[in-house]
């Protein structure tokens, strides 16, 4: 096995790790998408209450792990 063939099998798009991403950067494509609803509501700040909790775990994991493959996923594929 080469190389590129072992780059090309880490960074291929599969099922599982698009679902992990996902879940991953969830609070923060949600904040993108609600940004025009923000309110004070009392429902609303449970919700966002839950969503702050699930950011604190998933942040530092995110900021380590995720986005360097991401980014050096996206830098594999252009330069290849």
């Amino acid at each position: 096995m080469n190389w590129i063939n072992l780059a090309d099998q880490l960074w291929m798009l599969r099922s599982w790790t698009t679902a992990l991403l996902l879940v991953i950067y969830l609070v923060p494509l949600l904040r993108l998408l609600t940004v025009p609803f923000e309110c004070g509501r009392p429902h609303f700040m449970r919700l966002n209450c839950r969503f702050g909790q699930w950011e604190h775990l998933v942040g530092g994991l995110r900021d380590i792990l995720a986005t360097p493959y991401l980014v050096l996923g996206i830098v594999w594929h252009l330069w290849q």
